[in-house]
């Protein structure tokens, strides 16, 4: 008996330790990501979409975690969305909690501008490759934000405060909303449970 419920209780274990992820080796060796350690962010959606999203981030934003559950209204109908992303350094696990999908991938490009950029030479060069141009400043939550317009992909504008995004506005064909911060709790400690992912999920 004791074997088997050894067995049983490790598996959770093995399953999640087979998704890799390097951001507490990076963390350790390059420049933080971030300005703060860890952080909670609080957003509201509005428009063509309505909900809330929740970011955590630790390890100097290395590592970071995005919730996001939303009602879409889009050509005349309704559905829900309950998504939840992890970039866990250069990995990114991308999930869709409704259907149990997810999509891996891999992007190098800000641990690697990081070794000899700094933190916003670094994130222009990314937001530049994207087809983003700085068109702005505003303030949100008392920060100091740069505001990009993109010319494709479905992000349309960004506001970030050195490299945390505060507030995004999407466009998709028969769709269009926006993500706000209402909240940001610098430096709290956030429980490792929180970046764990669901077991049972199909990759693509």
């Amino acid at each position: 008996m004791k074997a088997l419920m050894y067995v049983i209780f490790i598996i959770p274990m093995v399953c999640w330790s087979q998704l890799p992820g390097n951001s507490e080796s990076i963390n350790k060796k390059t420049p933080a990501k971030y300005p703060v350690q860890s952080g909670i962010i609080s957003y509201t959606v509005s428009g063509g979409a309505t909900g809330t999203a929740t970011l955590y981030f630790d390890r100097n934003g290395w590592r970071a975690l995005e919730h996001r559950t939303i009602q879409i209204n889009r050509y005349s109908t309704v559905s829900t969305e309950d998504r939840k992303e992890l970039t866990d350094g250069d990995y990114i696990y991308k999930i869709n909690l409704t259907s149990g999908s997810g999509e891996k991938a891999k992007d190098e490009r800000w641990s690697g501008l990081m070794t000899y950029k700094s933190n916003a030479q670094a994130f222009e060069a990314i937001m530049v490759s994207r087809g983003g141009s700085k068109v702005g400043t505003d303030t949100l939550l008392g920060k100091p934000c740069n505001k990009w317009a993109f010319d494709k992909g479905p992000v349309s504008h960004l506001w970030v405060w050195q490299g945390i995004p505060l507030k995004v506005i999407k466009k998709l064909p028969g769709l269009s909303y926006e993500q706000t911060a209402v909240s940001f709790t610098e430096n709290p400690q956030i429980e490792e449970a929180t970046f764990t992912l669901p077991e049972e999920i199909t990759w693509k």
